[in-house]
């Protein structure tokens, strides 16, 4: 599990990076292109080569934002952006379930080669541990700073324009702990009160 808490941290740092560099290079083309072109230079030779036609089509397409130097989305990406949350949910509880039945696994080789050597083995074997809150506390701690790691890494990398809203998830997870933690904490505390 740690190993794909990693993974997905890894995954974010690249894209971030990625993301920023591309933004950069953008940054450092206009400002060039400014610097060489004086703007009241600009609009005059356009106004003198364009038709009129073409003039407000340039004007249209300003106000929308669109650059035809942008690179188009095409449909094939589209559909991976779609399936990516799906798919990334789909392998995050393929992986828990793994992970689960191969413990499950080992406990029952344990448990056959014990057998097959005569030896009993302890009551305690055969119990679930039980999480203590202390370990949800931790995890909600990490699960925070994460969160606000990668928002706040996202917006310093990447402006204002960022996905610093993917940080919010972890976040979120973080803060759920926290509040399983104290929950718990109560109901053990009310517990022990009534004995």
């Amino acid at each position: 599990m740690k190993k794909l808490g990693f993974l997905l941290l890894l995954a974010f740092i690249a894209t971030f990076s990625l993301n920023a560099v591309q933004v950069a290079q953008t940054d450092s083309v206009v400002k060039s292109a400014d610097s060489s072109v004086q703007t009241s230079d600009y609009n005059a030779l356009l106004m003198q080569k364009l038709s009129p036609e073409q003039l407000y089509e340039l004007e249209k397409s300003r106000a929308l934002g669109y650059d035809r130097d942008e690179p188009k989305l095409t449909s094939a990406g589209i559909v991976l952006i779609s399936l990516a949350p799906f798919l990334a949910a789909i392998l995050i509880v393929f992986f828990i379930v793994r992970n689960k039945r191969m413990k499950e696994l080992r406990m029952i080789q344990l448990y056959e080669k014990a057998l097959e050597a005569g030896k009993d083995l302890p009551d305690s074997f055969f119990r679930r541990s039980e999480e203590e809150p202390k370990s949800h506390l931790l995890k909600g701690l990490i699960w925070i700073g994460v969160g606000f790691g990668a928002s706040i890494g996202a917006i310093f990398l990447m402006g204002q324009h960022s996905p610093w809203g993917f940080g919010l998830i972890p976040l979120f997870v973080g803060i759920a702990y926290l509040i399983s933690y104290f929950v718990e904490k109560k109901g053990k505390a009310d517990a022990a009160q009534d004995e």
